[in-house]
């Protein structure tokens, strides 16, 4: 789609320009971030759908496609609150219309969610500088237990690892495990 057709479908859509414009990203209608000019190489080839102008707008239009990578291209980028929450967990989500609590518990979900992820990337970091003497000292391929409040390693042998997570909901702390020398988590 061109840019002028997008802004004609928007103008007619909403002549008052006053709606929140949506689009679905990662399984929810998510607001438009940004939109920027790239070269049409850059990041990926683009598709473009070519439609009968005939029947454009009245029913099903596609009569062929492209996959493109020359010229440039108009790209609307897409955040969603949850990606907002990975740049600040603690971002003020105001919950709006019908149904709020289910609405709410999303949200908390998205937040639990958010919060696991950047305990495991704090995880990987306080792990990666450890790492190297676990290694030198004949620990690759062993559990290791990373605490998160004291940026430390709290255990090295699986059955270590099992006791902090047995006692860990009890003592409310943070853990990360994973084994020496390999990117998987646990």
């Amino acid at each position: 789609m061109k840019t002028k057709e997008l802004i004609e479908m928007l103008q007619e859509a909403d002549p008052s320009g006053e709606l929140e414009v949506v689009a679905p990203h990662d399984g929810v209608w998510s607001d438009i971030y940004f939109v920027e000019v790239l070269e049409g190489y850059y990041d990926g080839a683009y598709q473009v759908l070519l439609h009968d102008p005939e029947l454009k707008g009245k029913c099903y239009s596609v009569i062929g496609a492209q996959y493109r990578n020359d010229g440039s291209k108009v790209v609307l980028h897409v955040e969603s609150i949850q990606d907002a929450m990975i740049d600040n967990p603690d971002l003020p989500v105001e919950v709006i219309g019908d149904g709020p609590e289910r609405l709410q518990k999303r949200v908390d979900e998205w937040r639990e969610h958010v919060n696991h992820i950047l305990a495991v990337q704090l995880g990987q970091e306080i792990l990666r500088k450890f790492e190297t003497r676990l290694i030198e000292d004949g620990h690759k391929g062993e559990f290791v237990c990373v605490d998160l409040e004291r940026s430390e390693i709290a255990s090295v042998d699986k059955e270590g690892c099992r006791a902090i997570e047995k006692a860990k909901a009890k003592e409310n702390k943070s853990y990360y495990m994973a084994v020496v020398g390999e990117k998987s988590t646990l």
